[in-house]
């Protein structure tokens, strides 16, 4: 199973990490901005601090991430080159980010 089918016009996003996974459509006319790039992960008080990659499609229906680590790296990049083509096709934001700061959101 797949965290996300790229179809014509919609994403269906599938949350496997929860028992009895939930299905979204997100439709494109939802979606305000696609976010993707490495952000730090703070564990232990932030004592410890780890860089993830991840991918987060926010939409008017709520905020969607997906982790490198959890789709493997080859499937993470091609939902990269997948979004890429849908988000140029219906004229939506994609972002890339590469830290924490607000800056980053603010591009």
């Amino acid at each position: 199973m797949e965290f996300l089918y790229v179809e014509k016009t919609e994403l269906i996003y599938t949350d496997i990490n929860r028992p009895n996974p939930p299905t979204i459509n997100i439709s494109y006319d939802t979606i305000s901005t696609v976010f993707y790039g490495i952000r730090t992960k703070k564990m232990l008080f932030g004592l410890l601090k780890l860089p993830e990659t991840y991918l987060t499609i926010q939409s008017s229906k709520g905020s969607y991430t997906i982790l490198e680590k959890d789709a493997g790296k080859e499937t993470f990049e091609r939902y990269i080159k997948e979004l890429e083509e849908f988000t140029h096709r219906h004229h939506v934001t994609m972002r890339e980010t590469t830290g924490d700061d607000k800056e980053d959101w603010r591009l």
